[in-house]
């Protein structure tokens, strides 16, 4: 074991190396040299800090790196953050929510710009291949052996689209985001969304079809809030395929329970 050079290792250790990598220059442990330090009043890194360097020197790696999270992982973390958002007071959701807009004031125009451009171009494909939400529900509804067709347009023939149609069960699933409750776009775009839901609704109504129309919200956009409307839609679509032999066409209307904040 090599006498240890305390000025020597305090260069080490400024210089970014750790307890453990000065260790194993003077072939000691690191417990030594963090007690010296200690001994001459070095403010040793913290855990945190620690971590960085080890992470950035190589020494190790990150636990999740490459590791894709399960399903299970995901929706857990999901429940929790959206449990402890529902938890915090009113007064630090509005503060919070503050803080996020001069957050994105304080970008530069040309930040702003590209951020919008690719929410347009995101919302472009999203008519043509179905939203994060809608895929995710004809990716779990196929799994249950429902036949899904998303924005089907000759359902109606051309005159409207339907966002996920159920052939063998005549039934459509209609997602209405903010925009069909908001002037987000503007007073007529919105009067024309009111417009054509309301047509939507009689052309499927008089050709016996049932409709589910999902309230959606930015809340909702959580995984754990994605299977909460899941759930929902399921015992729905079981529901319909019991009444079927009734021969009436229905409407039902279903969000996420206000209680998720």
């Amino acid at each position: 074991m090599s006498d240890i050079n305390f000025k020597e290792a305090l260069d080490l250790y400024i210089s970014g190396k750790s307890t453990y990598e000065i260790a194993q220059v003077y072939d000691t442990y690191p417990n030594k040299i963090r007690r010296m330090f200690k001994k001459h009043g070095v403010d040793l890194k913290s855990k945190s800090e620690a971590q960085k360097n080890a992470l950035k020197s190589g020494r190790t790696s990150h636990p999740t790196e490459g590791r894709v999270r399960t399903e299970e992982e995901r929706l857990k973390i999901s429940s929790g953050a959206v449990d402890a958002w529902g938890r915090k007071p009113d007064e630090e959701r509005e503060r919070r929510k503050e803080l996020a807009k001069k957050r994105w004031d304080s970008h530069s125009g040309d930040y702003i710009k590209e951020f919008r451009d690719k929410g347009r171009e995101a919302i472009i494909r999203a008519r043509h291949e179905g939203t994060k939400f809608e895929l995710f529900l004809k990716s779990k509804l196929a799994d249950f052996g429902y036949e899904i067709i998303v924005h089907d347009g000759n359902l109606l023939e051309g005159q409207l689209e339907c966002d996920l149609h159920f052939p063998d069960i005549k039934t459509v699933i209609e997602v209405d985001g903010l925009h069909h409750r908001e002037t987000l776009y503007g007073e007529e775009a919105l009067k024309r969304v009111q417009k054509d839901d309301k047509r939507k609704d009689g052309l499927l109504m008089a050709m016996d079809y049932s409709m589910i129309r999902v309230h959606y919200d930015d809340k909702d956009s959580s995984l754990y809030g994605h299977h909460i409307l899941l759930d929902k839609i399921l015992s729905l679509l079981n529901q319909i395929e019991s009444d079927k032999d009734l021969d009436n066409s229905q409407i039902f209307y279903i969000r996420v329970d206000d209680e998720l904040g």
